[in-house]
Parts: structure tokens; sequence; C-alpha cells
């Protein structure tokens, strides 16, 4: 264990949070320029998700007028934003899987 902690740069308590993390299913820990892209990413998705309820709810109330290309075009952003959560998923059980193959391996090798 140490030599993995040493070799990722990160202390064996951090390396058993990181365990526990994936093998809950909360998905992996990113570092770096990774995890700031990630963030990036989650504001984005965030922001649009915002928008898409604002105009959604702008046209239920009759604010805007409803049309099928706008329905469509928020169709598409709907199914856009659903792949990405899934890539998102396939991190976390790619993850987790990775890692409860390394706990059932033993350590001496044998």
């Amino acid at each position: 264990m140490e030599e993995t902690a040493e070799g990722l740069g990160i202390s064996n308590s951090d390396l058993l949070r990181r365990g526990a993390r994936l093998v809950s299913g909360l998905g992996p820990t990113f570092d770096g320029e990774t995890r700031a892209a990630i963030s990036r990413m989650a504001s984005q998705i965030r922001s649009i998700g915002v928008n898409i309820n604002q105009a959604v709810r702008a046209m239920n109330a009759g604010l805007v007028p409803s049309n099928k290309e706008l329905q469509d075009a928020f169709g598409q952003l709907t199914f856009l934003l659903h792949e990405t959560r899934e890539a998102y998923l396939s991190l976390c059980s790619d993850g987790r899987a990775r890692a409860l193959l390394a706990m059932s391996e033993d350590p001496r090798g044998e």
C-alpha cells in the first residue's frame, strides 16, 4: 500500500479514502487538471439544466410561444445531458470494478 500511495504522491490515508470512495460507488477521485475539467463541466451542465428549466417554465406559463423547433431543441439538449450523465456514471462504475478487483488480489502476489 505504501508503494502505491508513494507512486501516486498521496498519503496512505488518502489512498484508503479513495479506495473506499470507489468501492462504495461514489466514483473515482480526480486530481489536478482532470479535477478542474470535471468541475467546469459539472458547473456548465448545471447552468444548462437551469436554463432549460427556466425556458420550459416560461413556455408552460404562456410567456414564450411554444413551437415544434423549440421543443425539438429541448429534447436534443435533454438527450445530450443524459448521455453526459451516463458517461460520468460509467467512470464511477469502471473505477468501482477496478477497486474491487484490486482489493480482492492477494497483496503478497500469491
